[in-house]
């Protein structure tokens, strides 16, 4: 990406971490620097723990999950406006970076594969929603790689589900990835991730944002 020539009329950018190692916390410092200087809007930082991400090389779970927690708290003292955390890591961690997170707001993220046993429609979903709330997360964020284009209808409901339920409660973001997700992606309501002319793709990576 070519951070120097990022402008955005959206209301954040993502940065997506998706390896780790010696020298790139000065890299990230560095990037989140150009991003507040050049496109002044708010930043979420994200962190990519799939096989093509931090967890690339075969790597063990405990390196992996020691590696994402480093960048977590680095993006923490780095003070972004928001941090995407992974509520399927290990729990008292994801609590200790919630109450240490300062001005930071947690975005409590989960995304489903088509095998994960969740689905838009089940009662778990919406268990995990609470969960991320008991957590303190101030807001949550729920993606699915989508199969079929029904799944946009699904997550509508989810979504409407949620925003029925009466008193305060974090906002919703969910929507589906993937090429049939799309749909859903136009009728979200909050911090949708879209592409830029700046951001060079090597590869045609249907989750990219489109």
């Amino acid at each position: 990406v070519k951070l120097q020539e990022l402008e955005s009329g959206g209301d954040a950018i993502e940065l997506c971490v998706d390896r780790w190692g010696a020298g790139l916390t000065a890299t990230l410092s560095k990037q989140v620097a150009l991003l507040r200087r050049n496109a002044r809007t708010p930043i979420i930082i994200s962190i990519d723990k799939s096989s093509t991400g931090i967890a690339r090389d075969d790597l063990s779970p405990a390196k992996v999950n020691n590696l994402y927690f480093a960048i977590v708290e680095h993006a923490l003292r780095l003070a972004v406006e928001y941090l995407a955390v992974d509520l399927s890591q290990e729990q008292s961690r994801v609590e200790e970076a919630i109450r240490t997170r300062g001005n930071t707001k947690i975005i409590g993220q989960r995304i489903f594969e088509p095998s994960a046993p969740e689905t838009w429609e089940s009662e778990e979903c919406l268990s995990l929603y609470f969960e991320a709330e008991k957590l303190g997360c101030q807001l949550v964020r729920f993606l699915r790689v989508a199969t079929t284009r029904e799944d946009n209808a699904a997550v509508a409901k989810f979504t409407n589900k949620v925003h029925a339920l009466s008193g305060d409660h974090p906002p919703v973001i969910a929507y589906n990835i993937g090429r049939l997700g799309r749909t859903s992606q136009v009728f979200n309501s909050i911090l949708t991730s879209v592409t830029h002319p700046a951001i060079e793709k090597s590869s045609d990576n249907q989750r990219d944002p489109q």
